[in-house]
């Protein structure tokens, strides 16, 4: 809950996920009344003032280039070589910080981005899930 309240805080980040819907299929699979209050939460968050953006890449979109698994880019301020990528393994957290590499995962995430349900439809499209 503590995590969740820095996303509505006066200083709270710009967060800009893209979630695969696979992930949210497993969900459904897994506990249906826990999907059925996660995309509500999701929605809520995503149509709600905030500096929260959420985009839903759909199953029809196919391969894409985030398939390799998730990834966090991290901005720190004004300064782009401060900027660093967080993967998250099996065993451990991986983070790369070299330009090359960062820059690499900038590509694939605007890839995504182009690839992935316009931000303005996710709140009605999630909301269509939990029936």
């Amino acid at each position: 809950m503590k995590r969740q309240q820095l996303l509505t805080g006066e200083e709270a980040p710009d967060v800009w996920a893209i979630i695969d819907n696979r992930a949210l299929d497993l969900l459904a699979a897994t506990d249906r009344d826990l999907h059925r209050r996660q995309v509500e939460h999701l929605a809520e968050l995503a149509e709600a003032a905030n500096t929260v953006t959420i985009q839903i890449l759909r199953p029809d979109v196919g391969l894409h280039p985030g398939m390799g698994g998730p990834f966090a880019i991290m901005d720190y301020g004004d300064d782009p070589a401060a900027a660093m990528v967080f993967l998250e393994t099996d065993t451990d957290g991986l983070y790369l910080d070299k330009k090359p590499e960062v820059d690499r995962y900038r590509k694939v995430f605007d890839r995504l981005v182009s690839k992935s349900m316009d931000p303005d439809s996710v709140p009605t499209y999630l909301r269509s899930l939990k029936s």
